[in-house]
């Protein structure tokens, strides 16, 4: 069953101003789908269109089968969750409160308890009963995912989910998203996070200008647009020296001498890789390619001394096997007794 069906959809602000431009897709029952874009792409304009906000669009747009022009009844609403880009949250009332208040809207046998949702999501015990207007950007983010969840909903739009949250709470919030797939809920994922899109997403769709430009899954769009040359920086017998080699060739390791690898780095590619002593690196054959292997507490990362420059990477596919998503500056401390990385600085 298709829960997203989109077809020819068009929409404009004005005569001056057309924001999309015939988009046409759709999004399976229990599919996480991402919808990747620049800021002004359309992505927000597409998912207030398919959660009923804007009206006035053209083309074709089903939702649960039914056409959304006519499906918006109260039924509707209590089967979709919405995670809005911005909180939308009264500021006077506290956690609990807005939570009640936003719960009195569904059948009470379709609702999850309050304190037991915002516990999952790690809100701060000594903030429940105090207001909104208190909190941190990360703490009205989890309220917000809290408003999304509490009606246990089908459907649930998340636009841009792990803004303002810290690594372990963004990691925190993937777990939570994932444990939502696995209980049926389809999911669509409006960011330009590529790290939530490709440790989330079965696929995702790229919108540029109101137009999208591809449409595949994070592994395949990965492996069409890999850059197969790769330069490496290492130590050896004393001195630092650097090749050039064809990324197949590290399915059987480094094929050269070496003592240390400074940095792999893919040809046109945004920043280094770096390595450190304080993480374990490997090379491996894998069926789609030379993996590079880190072994972590959290995250897949890389962290070069003596700066803490740290370099988050993910496993790719055929071609070089690590794609970089962004450089912050991090620092190594504990979350609830385990080794973690905490954001000083974006």
């Amino acid at each position: 069953m298709k829960m997203i069906e989109v077809k020819n959809l068009t929409f404009s602000y004005g005569k001056d101003k057309q924001a999309l431009h015939g988009l046409n897709f759709s999004v399976a029952d229990g599919e996480i789908f991402g919808f990747l874009g620049p800021n002004g792409s359309g992505k927000s304009t597409t998912q207030k269109i398919l959660t009923g906000i804007l009206k006035g669009h053209g083309g074709e747009v089903s939702l649960f089968g039914k056409d959304l022009r006519t499906a918006q009844t109260q039924e509707f609403f209590q089967q979709i969750g919405v995670l809005f880009e911005f909180p939308y949250l009264y500021a006077n009332l506290s956690a609990v409160d807005n939570l009640n208040y936003f719960a009195s809207f569904y059948p009470k046998e379709q609702l999850r308890d309050v304190k037991e949702l915002l516990e999952e999501l790690e809100f701060k015990k000594d903030f429940l009963n105090k207001p909104v207007s208190s909190y941190s950007k990360g703490m009205r983010q989890r309220v917000s995912m809290a408003r999304a969840l509490i009606s246990n909903p089908k459907l649930l739009f998340l636009d841009e989910p792990t803004s303002g949250l810290d690594p372990a709470g963004a990691v925190l919030f993937r777990k939570i998203i994932e444990e939502e797939r696995q209980k049926g809920t389809t999911v669509f994922l409006t960011t330009h996070n590529m790290l939530d899109a490709d440790l989330l997403c079965d696929r995702v769709a790229f919108i540029t200008n109101g137009n999208i430009v591809a449409l595949d899954t994070p592994q395949n769009l990965k492996e069409k647009n890999s850059n197969h040359r790769i330069v490496v920086s290492y130590l050896y017998q004393g001195k630092r020296k650097e090749q050039t080699i064809e990324a197949p060739e590290l399915k059987a390791g480094i094929p050269f001498a070496y003592d240390e690898i400074i940095f792999l780095e893919r040809i046109n590619s945004p920043a280094p890789i770096r390595r450190s002593r304080h993480w374990k690196m490997s090379l491996s054959s894998t069926r789609e390619g030379g993996c590079l292997n880190v072994e972590k507490p959290l995250f897949s990362v890389q962290k070069r001394l003596p700066d803490d420059d740290v370099r988050e990477i993910l496993s790719g596919g055929a071609g070089f096997p690590c794609f970089i998503h962004a450089v912050h500056q991090f620092r190594l401390c504990e979350i609830h007794g385990r080794p973690a990385l905490q954001c000083v600085s974006v």
